[in-house]
């Protein structure tokens, strides 16, 4: 997982998206997501975004609320009716919105 990875590693990279992104809230997943998550981590990065959908998972919903309460200066936007941000979600495979947010 990248906020793993930039939490735990003095780097500098560009820009960072995070699409509906999981922290195990219900720790399903052994170990992997024990981690302090770096309150600075927008900083090590050229601007750091996360995307949300109003209709995801409760899961993903509490990994969001979780980041955005840790790090500082970090983005968000929540988009309507983008469940998970699969092509079943959102019934179709264009997604405009990150390649424009990437583009910035």
């Amino acid at each position: 997982m990248l906020v793993r990875w930039l939490s735990e590693n003095d780097v500098k990279v560009g820009k960072v998206i995070l699409v509906a992104p999981s922290l195990d809230p219900e720790r399903t997943v052994n170990g992997f997501y024990d981690f302090k998550i770096d309150l600075d981590l927008a900083s090590k990065t050229k601007g750091l975004v996360i995307f949300g959908s109003d209709n995801d998972g409760q899961s993903i919903k509490n990994s969001i609320k979780k980041l955005l309460s840790v790090i500082k200066d970090v983005k968000y936007r929540e988009f309507s009716g983008y469940g998970h941000f699969t092509f079943g979600d959102m019934g179709k495979r264009e997604f405009p919105e990150l390649f424009e947010e990437a583009m910035k």
